[in-house]
């Protein structure tokens, strides 16, 4: 005959109780760190505010489990806003281009938004180059560079142009760990982009080489392409293409010279083709510059068997007509 100790089994519960507060406190980074590591193409460069981020957007649902959810969910719901709140108070929400404070995380100041040049249509139905006058219908016109060497892919859509204006804030995202602008742009994306995320099956960002990717710590591609499947409920395979070899930097080279440095350097990872197959892609980038890292991700997609192919990029350098 068992024999009930009310005082043992409230020292029990307690002790569960404790165990599992440590092990849902920890969970949470560790969730994130997982979905975010070099193995789906992004890592480190998280900050106070990023993790406040991930909880106000996460809630309990990510980090509760069944015998906890409702418990967890009204904790959270009431603690991640508190987060937010304590650290906008230590770490002011700032523009993405200039540093000014703004009212919340993920705008631009007043000054910033007028120095970018938004892309609007009229422009390329094929390439997305904007074109200086109305051409007539929308997507009826394509402009001589795509008629004289059309591209691999089949669309490309950017939110605005890369120039002084949003040379800084494209910098800092790339290279300086501003991974908190993510789903900001990621909501520019969505509109500039709009009627390519409804054709999409499967989002795909552009693949970094591993020596590139263990310098910077994260590819700012595969975190826009995950942010904008959050946003849009898809799904990102941030590991479906790779770089079988190191590219130099690119910055200064033609078009030709990027197309003949690229020429076999990107393939679809082996075990991917089968998800790919048949399906309608849109590639994710950060800066469409002439196109040959497009070009070259678009073939291989291809070649896997990709019905269509199109991309979508925060930013596009804009060539004279």
């Amino acid at each position: 005959m068992l024999v009930h100790d009310p005082l043992q089994q409230a020292r029990t519960r307690f002790t569960q109780q404790k165990i599992m507060a440590r092990q849902i406190a920890r969970r949470p980074l560790a969730a994130h760190a997982q979905q975010t590591a070099v193995k789906g193409g992004v890592a480190g460069g998280f900050c106070l505010r990023h993790v406040a981020y991930y909880y106000g957007l996460t809630g309990s649902a990510a980090i509760a489990n069944r015998k906890q959810k409702s418990i967890m969910r009204i904790g959270w719901q009431k603690i991640a806003p508190l987060g937010l709140m304590l650290t906008d108070a230590l770490l002011p929400p700032r523009c993405l281009a200039t540093g000014d404070i703004v009212d919340r995380q993920g705008q631009l100041s007043a000054q910033a938004w007028s120095a970018i040049n938004f892309i609007v249509p009229p422009l390329c139905g094929h390439c997305g180059q904007p074109f200086a006058f109305d051409q007539g219908e929308a997507d009826a016109f394509i402009c001589g560079l795509c008629l004289a060497d059309p591209p691999g892919y089949d669309r490309a859509r950017a939110v605005f142009q890369y120039g002084d204006g949003s040379r800084e804030m494209i910098l800092a995202f790339k290279h300086g760990d501003r991974l908190e602008g993510a789903p900001a742009f990621a909501a520019w994306m969505a509109r500039a982009g709009a009627e390519l995320l409804d054709d999409a099956d499967l989002i795909v960002p552009v693949p970094l080489h591993r020596k590139r990717l263990f310098r910077r710590r994260y590819n700012q591609s595969a975190v826009l392409a995950l942010a904008l499947a959050r946003l849009r409920g898809m799904q990102a395979v941030t590991d479906a293409l790779i770089r079988i070899r190191h590219t130099p930097p690119m910055g200064g080279l033609s078009r030709e010279a990027r197309h003949r440095n690229l020429h076999g350097a990107i393939k679809v990872r082996p075990g991917r083709a089968g998800l790919l197959d048949g399906r309608n892609l849109l590639l994710i980038d950060d800066v469409l510059t002439t196109g040959a890292t497009a070009q070259a991700c678009a073939y291989a997609l291809r070649q896997a068997g990709a019905a269509r192919v199109d991309v979508l990029s925060l930013a596009r350098v804009v060539h004279p007509a």
